[in-house]
Formats: structure tokens, sequence, C-alpha cells
């Protein structure tokens, strides 16, 4: 079996939420680009090495690379336990890198609070930056949030 064919069907079983579903096509588009669209029993050492250096050679930053070989890599266990793979993918390793953490400190939240002479759209911007800056949301959940998300404080 094709490792496509096989991820068209995880896709199609899954109970799982649409960004894994998201994750695992991503992976079948970036393995066609790479031109791997391989027999899962072809996908060693040597195969699963080209898939990274193609990433590489995307210039994907080296944490996207690690994610997008972990995703391989569940997609090749998930795979074994079903078909015949072969287990040279495992030998491969991909590392994660080192991120500095980013943030605002309460004085500098402060301040952008009480930015003037905003636009109302870039005031609601500002709002949802706030917001997010304390409760650390991102955007697509903050635009979820509604009435019934809150809590009266006693």
């Amino acid at each position: 079996m094709k490792i496509s064919e096989y991820i068209k069907l995880m896709v199609e079983k899954t109970g799982k939420e649409k960004l894994y579903k998201k994750r695992l096509l991503n992976i079948l588009i970036l393995l066609t680009e790479a031109k791997l669209d391989l027999q899962l029993t072809e996908f060693d050492y040597f195969n699963t090495e080209q898939f990274v250096i193609y990433l590489k050679k995307q210039n994907y930053k080296q944490n996207t690379v690690y994610s997008h070989f972990q995703t391989l890599r569940h997609i090749l266990n998930r795979a074994a336990r079903e078909h015949s793979v072969n287990p040279g993918y495992l030998d491969v390793k991909v590392y994660r890198e080192e991120t500095a953490a980013v943030y605002l400190t309460p004085q500098e939240i402060e301040r952008i609070r009480l930015l003037e002479g905003l636009s109302p759209k870039a005031q609601i911007t500002r709002d949802y930056f706030i917001l997010m800056c304390y409760t650390g949301l991102r955007i697509s959940d903050v635009r979820k949030l509604t009435t019934q998300n809150l809590i009266e404080d006693k």
C-alpha cells in the first residue's frame, strides 16, 4: 500500500478533531511534493532521511521540520501495526531547537492598553491582543469566546 492511500484512510477513519486531519493531509502534500509517495515498505532510513532533507531545502525552520517528521513517524508507526513497514525510518533522528520565550511585561501591556487615537477596528484588535497576553489564548480561541465562557468573580 502506498503511504498516500494509508494517510487518506487514516483521515477517513479518524474521529479526532479537524486539526489532526489537517496535519495528516499536510504531510500527504509534502510527501507528494518531495516525490516520496512510496509503498509503506519503502520508507527505509534513506527515504525517510530524504523527506527531512526536502523539508530543510524548502527552508522550513528546524522545529517545523521536527514537527512534520514526528507526524510522518506517527503515520508509519500506525501503519506498522496493520501492514508490513520497513523499520528503517525508526533510525532517523530529528531534534528540536531551543527557542527563546518572548513576552511583554505587565507595564508594557498597560502602555498598550492606554494607547489613544486608535480607530475602532484598532481598538478591538488591541483589546483582543491584551486578552491573549493575559490568558495565553490564540486568536482562533478568543474569537470563539462567548458570555457563556465568563465566570463571575464573587
